[in-house]
């Protein structure tokens, strides 16, 4: 009887620890989302402040503080500075910059 209690108590034990760190995994999910959320706005609000790049119209998503910015300019030096700019934003780890450059017609 003794050694069924033990059993017993072990497990109950074992399901609490599961469900404690199971509970600090989605709290610490969710804090990297929020974060992401918030350098997101940070560097969405830059973009918007630069007179260069404002006029165009840049998709900017964050994961894990790895930025991605995507959409169309017309040159190399605005994509270039729209890289810049979030890549100087706090928290941001990395930037993906996958903005295009159309190419010129040939008319």
């Amino acid at each position: 009887m003794r050694n069924s209690s033990v059993r017993q108590a072990t497990a109950w034990t074992l399901a609490l620890v599961v469900l404690i760190l199971g509970a600090g995994i989605v709290s610490a999910q969710t804090v990297d989302a929020e974060k992401d959320a918030g350098i997101t706005a940070k560097v969405e609000a830059r973009l918007a402040r630069d007179k260069e790049v404002s006029t165009y119209e840049i998709l900017v998503a964050t994961v894990d503080g790895v930025v991605t910015l995507q959409g169309e300019v017309d040159d190399k030096a605005t994509k270039t500075k729209a890289g810049m700019i979030a890549f100087e934003t706090r928290g941001v780890r990395e930037v993906q910059n996958r903005i295009q450059i159309p190419a010129a017609d040939g008319s």
